[in-house]
């Protein structure tokens, strides 16, 4: 693969074909929330997210729906509670997969539910009926930032002090952004099947709502060069039958580099078998960092 090495004012990044680069040449040289604030995606197309969603659409079972703010946008959410509790509930925001969420997704958080935890799935921006537009994990990660402040301060039945976030797919690949930002109540990151590689933007090239040629886009969408910049510990996870495993060696490469807080755990598995062993290893890891923090 041939690449060529470019600077834009401060922000190491790499000039390639539509196949991406490696992350050990496009790496950040400024913490990772300012060069989003200093170099800001330009959306080409305001539209909703490309996946299918019906307002018919029934709340999943045991489930409260409600509205959260992010900005100016009023976005859907929906929460859930284990059976039995007492006290404050330590609590996932559960990122799902795709760019809709469905009923299905919310039968995936049954097992956090069982490990006494409080669940919130949060829509973002320009899906599910909600205001804004699609934005492919730029604006999204606001979103999510605000979902967890949401919980954070508002949500009476939750410890703000024991926070965590999940994320399948896309969801996992957010999830990793948002453990690039340190000022929020959270505790520890994971994703399963979500460590996205630069090739990956050629997938949804129909999709994109920014211009796919441009590498600083791609370099702030994803985890890739960018984890010295991790502010939360994150568990990767990866079923070994999942088609993005390739991308595990170039990552275990940076991180090795980096000493950053990144796990990577393969498991058996395609991208969706292995979702619940992830989802189990998560709470595990959980239960052993709340004893060590004496909780």
């Amino acid at each position: 693969m041939r690449f060529t090495a470019i600077a834009v004012v401060g922000l190491s990044i790499c000039l390639t074909s539509s196949a991406g680069c490696s992350p050990k040449t496009a790496r950040l040289e400024m913490p990772f929330p300012k060069a989003r604030q200093e170099y800001p995606t330009v959306l080409t197309r305001r539209e909703p997210a490309p996946e299918q969603w019906s307002r018919a659409m029934a709340d999943p079972p045991g489930t409260d729906r409600f509205f959260y703010t992010s900005g100016d946008l009023r976005l859907r959410a929906w929460s859930g509670k284990p059976k039995l509790h007492e006290g404050k509930l330590p609590a996932i925001v559960f990122l799902h997969d795709g760019f809709v969420f469905l009923p299905d997704d919310w039968k995936s958080c049954q097992i956090f539910l069982d490990a006494g935890f409080f669940v919130m799935c949060p829509t973002y921006r320009g899906e599910n009926g909600n205001p804004g537009h699609f934005e492919m994990f730029w604006g999204e990660v606001d979103d999510i930032r605000a979902a967890v402040k949401y919980l954070a301060e508002k949500e009476s039945r939750v410890d703000p002090e024991r926070i965590y976030v999940f994320g399948h797919g896309t969801g996992g690949n957010l999830a990793a952004l948002v453990s690039m930002y340190d000022d929020q109540e959270i505790q520890l990151t994971a994703s399963c099947g979500g460590l996205y590689p630069y090739t990956i933007f050629s997938k949804w090239r129909q999709h994109l709502p920014f211009d796919g040629r441009n590498p600083r886009e791609r370099q702030l969408r994803t985890l890739a060069g960018n984890t010295e910049w991790l502010k939360h510990p994150h568990f990767a996870y990866m079923g070994d039958q999942d088609e993005l495993i390739e991308s595990i060696p170039t990552f275990q490469a940076e991180v090795a580099e980096t000493k950053a807080p990144v796990t990577i755990t393969t498991l058996a598995g395609d991208h969706e078998m292995s979702l619940k062993v992830a989802m189990r290893a998560f709470v595990k890891e959980i239960t052993d960092y709340e004893k060590k923090k004496g909780r």
